[in-house]
């Protein structure tokens, strides 16, 4: 497959995340990792890189708003992401 199309599939899995709980956001973060190397001389190395650097951040955010609504401060973080 090209490039592009590996960055369409990796944000797509990210998209159906919300319907399959979370699930699908991994498998498209193990094939950005696997796939950053081999296109990593492409534009598309960047969206995977992007893909990966979200993955993450949302993964804390999550966390910290999870712990933050023993204080109720966290629904606000929640609603955000």
């Amino acid at each position: 497959m090209q490039g592009r199309t590996w960055a369409i599939v990796v944000w797509a899995l990210y998209i159906a995340s919300f319907f399959t709980a979370g699930i699908t956001a991994i498998i498209g973060l193990i094939i950005a990792y696997v796939k950053r190397d081999d296109l990593n001389s492409t534009p598309f190395g960047s969206h995977l890189t992007s893909a990966i650097r979200t993955f993450w951040i949302s993964l804390i955010g999550i966390v910290i708003g999870s712990v933050l609504l023993l204080v109720f401060v966290g629904y606000f973080i929640l609603l955000l992401l």
